[in-house]
């Protein structure tokens, strides 16, 4: 039996004001807490983007790309000016098909051209292997600084409000000029 998936022809851009209905209704259809909204609000203050991939007209995974760190660095300690990748996500149909892997590639492509020098994005320490296995493949390294809680707001369908967190650690890459 062949379980090897073949890569996913897809399309990257930054999100779109008139698309913030649609990424709700894939991403997040039992959830009212406007996750892509709050994303997009981010790169319309220009403080980073929010990038979203397409196969065909199905927005199939997404990125958030900040150019200075994270919005709360619970640990303190991520170096300074640096981006960093966060909300990431593949629908579960198109996963194991390069979406992931081409999102990260254009966000370095846009931070190197931002003159960046660095990128990191933090990974569920214990309750993700496969996303890290990814991202070290990628040459991201664990920072070496121990691990750190993240919480979030969420509010289902029927309006249930609560918070989820998970306890994760930064990778950085170091990002080779062009």
């Amino acid at each position: 039996m062949n379980t090897e998936r073949t890569e996913l022809p897809i399309t990257i851009r930054p999100a779109e004001r008139s698309e913030l209905d649609l990424y709700e209704a894939h991403f997040s259809p039992n959830n009212r807490a406007r996750y892509h909204q709050r994303r997009f609000a981010v790169q319309e203050r220009e403080a980073g983007v929010y990038l979203i991939a397409w196969y065909e007209d199905e927005p199939v995974g997404h990125f958030l790309l900040r150019w200075d760190g994270p919005a709360d660095d619970t640990s303190g300690r991520y170096p300074p000016r640096t981006p960093y990748l966060e909300a990431g996500a593949t629908k579960p149909l198109y996963q194991r098909r390069g979406v992931g892997t081409r999102i990260i590639q254009e966000a370095e492509r846009l931070a190197r051209e931002r003159g960046y020098d660095q990128i990191g994005l933090a990974v569920g320490s214990a309750d993700n292997p496969l996303a890290k296995k990814l991202y070290e493949r990628m040459g991201y390294q664990e920072w070496g600084k121990g691990v750190f809680e993240v919480s979030w707001d969420y509010e289902s369908e029927d309006g249930r409000k609560g918070v989820e967190s998970e306890i994760c650690t930064y990778m950085l890459k170091a990002l080779e000029s062009f």
